[in-house]
């Protein structure tokens, strides 16, 4: 048996197939000219700077409605049915229904819309996935001890700073030190 063979006709081994080596355009590229899509015509200078600021306002409010449910669901204070009060502990569980509802928002999306083929293999997808779910988590366990005001203005500096220090081996100055703990008080 070739190393190298191709991959049976099955649903799972084209499933392993796509997820490791993905699918090469020339496979996708087709000669027929049905399947060619003309371009959209191209938009005016306005009605692109309209789209870019509904963008920028959605995002905003999307994240704003975002934290401020984040924080109220976390430091809130519940009462179950023996009427003993606690808060809310299992993040796992909310980062878990987030990624459930954004995976169905997006298969929604794209089976609305015409998209290119997918070519990339998936494992790739894989990197910036975990990275953004443990993030999450991070968050989540995060607002447990501090308010969201203060975790989004000092934590997105600390990861960058730890990680220039190893990387460059290099430390920063004991007035960014102070300055930074300086903001951590005055925020919190």
């Amino acid at each position: 048996m070739a190393l190298f063979s191709p991959p049976g006709s099955g649903l799972v081994p084209r499933l392993i197939t796509s997820c490791v080596y993905g699918q090469s355009y020339d496979k996708l590229a087709t000669t027929d000219p049905s399947h060619t899509r003309s371009l959209p015509p191209e938009k005016s200078f306005s009605a692109k700077c309209m789209q870019l600021s509904f963008c920028f306002l959605g995002l905003q409010m999307s994240y704003l409605t975002w934290g401020v449910l984040q924080e109220k669901i976390m430091t809130k204070e519940y009462h179950n049915s023996e009427g003993s009060i606690g808060h809310f502990k299992d993040s796992q569980f909310l980062v878990f229904v987030n990624r459930i509802l954004a995976f169905m928002l997006a298969a929604m999306y794209l089976t609305c819309t015409r998209q290119p083929r997918h070519t990339a293999p998936i494992y790739k997808y894989s990197y910036c996935s975990f990275s953004n779910i443990m993030s999450s988590w991070c968050q989540y366990e995060a607002l447990k001890y501090v308010t969201f005001p203060t975790q989004v203005s000092l934590v997105p500096s600390l990861p960058p700073s730890l990680v220039h220090c190893c990387c460059c081996c290099c430390c920063y100055s004991y007035c960014y030190h102070l300055c930074s703990e300086f903001l951590f008080y005055i925020m919190d």
